[in-house]
């Protein structure tokens, strides 16, 4: 049996985004320090609130009973580093030792199929 799970974008990680971003941009202005340097760190820090959800990446994750599983198209071992009823961090390492690591929220996938993942990450 295979399955083949396709994530897609959630708005759990654009709200979280958002509220981090919120979060360092009050934390700057609050901190006391120059002007230059505020409006220098204001601009990173939307840069960077931008840059995560512009280029948000979409995973491929495929079970296998008779092979590796593989994360976007390469087959390796398959662990979570975490995994809650709102996220798991999944980690694949590859034969010869390289590392993949996807951090999905619970509404980038299908209900069935997050369920699904969980179920195969625990219990094998």
């Amino acid at each position: 049996m295979t399955a083949e799970f396709r994530t897609r974008r959630g708005r759990i990680r654009t709200l979280a985004v958002a509220l981090i971003t919120l979060l360092a941009l009050w934390s700057v202005w609050i901190s006391g320090v120059p002007l230059a340097v505020a409006l220098a760190m204001t601009g990173l820090v939307i840069v960077m609130a931008y840059r995560n959800l512009a280029s948000h990446r979409t995973h491929v994750i495929r079970l296998d009973r008779n092979a590796s599983p593989a994360l976007n198209g390469t087959r390796g071992s398959l662990t979570s580093e975490a995994a809650t009823s709102l996220f798991i961090a999944l980690k694949r390492v590859a034969p010869d030792g390289s590392t993949d690591r996807a951090f999905l929220f619970r509404d980038e996938l299908g209900e069935a199929e997050f369920r699904a993942l969980l179920a195969y990450l625990r219990h094998g």
